[in-house]
């Protein structure tokens, strides 16, 4: 019971269609339901995955030719990808997914919107193209695949741009804004990530920061988001800044 958070013991669930129509006790059950017997198990509600890229499918490389590759695909491949990435997510008893970026322009809404009109499906959560500076996260890309860093990324380069990217995801009904706070290129200006959570605020909308290492963390902390990706470096300081701001 959610709002006791307690277990409770005895409980039959009735299923019909792929979907929960009732659970407690004595449930009346339709002739020809089939029964079973999962008493040494223990239910629980949907897992949320609050990191994922459903159409963005990376096959592991010694080079960076896995990431560049996935770029590539046609965007309904893509989407179909994304389908059964969701459905896997099901499976595994995932219902709920933040999705966050490498999706080209805004695949991840319209992934986001086919799901929503199915039922018993996955509920994303979407950020549309990840907020970057010059570059993106591709580290070096060969000249006739430069079209990818504007594919995959709204590239800002000042507080100016980075307003306009954000009045842009919010049109086309973002639920979180991702940006990068470092890459392989460097450091996301500071003034540049205050510009962005201030623009998201106007929406409604919360900011979440790639950040690899400790600095680009702190940057993204003391600009004021509302979460961290990654932080495989954080620092005990940042992580303490982070909670006192209440920073997940």
């Amino acid at each position: 019971e959610s709002q006791k958070k307690t277990f409770v013991k005895n409980q039959q669930i009735l299923i019909f269609d792929g979907l929960i129509q009732d659970v407690g006790t004595n449930i009346k059950k339709p002739e020809g339901t089939e029964e079973i017997d999962l008493s040494g198990c223990t239910a629980t509600p949907g897992l949320i995955d609050m990191h994922t890229h459903l159409v963005f499918n990376q096959k592991q490389t010694k080079t960076n030719e896995g990431f560049n590759n996935a770029s590539k695909l046609p965007s309904q491949q893509r989407i179909a990808q994304g389908l059964k990435l969701a459905q896997s997510c099901l499976e595994a008893g995932i219902t709920t997914a933040r999705d966050l970026g490498n999706s080209g322009q805004y695949l991840d809404v319209k992934l986001q919107k086919e799901l929503a009109s199915k039922k018993g499906k996955l509920t994303m959560f979407v950020s549309g193209p990840i907020l970057s500076g010059p570059g993106g996260q591709f580290s070096k890309l060969a000249p006739a695949d430069t079209f990818l860093v504007d594919q995959e990324y709204s590239i800002i380069r000042n507080a100016q741009e980075a307003k306009k990217a954000v009045d842009a995801h919010a049109r086309q009904g973002v639920n979180v804004i991702k940006v990068c706070a470092d890459t392989d290129h460097g450091l996301l200006k500071k003034e540049v990530l205050v510009a962005i959570v201030e623009a998201a605020k106007t929406h409604g909308i919360p900011v979440t920061a790639h950040s690899a290492s400790d600095k680009a963390a702190r940057n993204a902390v003391f600009a004021g988001v509302n979460g961290i990706e990654h932080g495989y470096t954080l620092s005990d300081s940042t992580i303490d800044l982070m909670a006192e701001r209440g920073v997940y």
